[in-house]
């Protein structure tokens, strides 16, 4: 919030010395400083998702910012339903074979769009919350939990493909699959310039699939958000 308070203080001494710029360069000034402060609302905070299940409530915090601290990444669309179409289209294009096994698996194919009461559903069974930090739930070294950039890729067609071929990689014992499985984890992870895999990727799958940058906990037989509440994630 320190960000939008010194941009705050920017635009009124825009306001207060601007006295000799015309009436449209001082609406045009406005204007893009109005953006930037748009722009640090929506990328401070952290992000904490409580969902419903049988038993209560299942709490998560991670990194995401303000912007994003939503059920969007639930709701599959017809739009995004396309879009990864085209995406597996042209991975079987460029890498025929290799990834056909991992694109299975994930599911990508089987993904189906919502209806309206579906998607209504989804927001009555989960819930967001924006907090400074999840260090302010106690959780220990927060800033190694997900992040935004992490949630788009994983999220992404090429993201879950990528999930399903570096799980494969790691448990199956065929060494055909197993060889297909790792071409394909690293045509899906490749650097777009330099053409080789990126190792921070191939370090947030493994993570992601041992778990090691989520945090979650049970709030059992807990009815409302109110008798769950963001500080007992620890």
């Amino acid at each position: 919030m320190k960000n939008l308070f010194f941009l705050i203080l920017i635009i009124i001494f825009v306001f207060d010395c601007g006295g000799n710029q015309s009436k449209l360069n001082k609406e045009k000034e406005t204007y893009n400083l109005s953006l930037m402060i748009y722009y640090l609302y929506r990328s401070e905070g952290n992000c904490i998702r409580y969902q419903k299940t049988t038993e209560g409530w299942t709490i998560y915090c991670d990194q995401r910012s303000r912007g994003l601290c939503n059920t969007s990444d639930l709701i599959y669309t017809d739009s995004e339903k396309s879009a990864a179409l085209s995406e597996i289209s042209k991975i079987n294009r460029e890498l025929p074979n290799r990834c056909s096994q991992a694109i299975l698996v994930s599911g990508v194919l089987q993904e189906k769009t919502l209806s309206l009461s579906e998607g209504d559903k989804i927001n009555q069974e989960n819930a967001y919350v924006v907090v400074a930090s999840c260090v302010e739930t106690g959780i220990q070294n927060a800033n190694l939990l997900v992040n935004t950039s992490d949630l788009s890729f994983l999220n992404s067609t090429k993201g879950k493909i990528a999930i399903a071929s570096e799980q494969t990689y790691n448990f199956e014992p065929d060494p055909v699959r197993k060889a297909d499985a790792l071409a394909c984890l690293d045509y899906l992870i490749k650097d777009s310039f330099s053409g080789k895999p990126k190792e921070d990727l191939r370090t947030l799958l493994s993570d992601n699939r041992t778990k090691k940058r989520w945090k979650q906990v049970s709030c059992v037989n807990n009815s409302s958000l109110t008798t769950c509440p963001p500080q007992v994630i620890h």
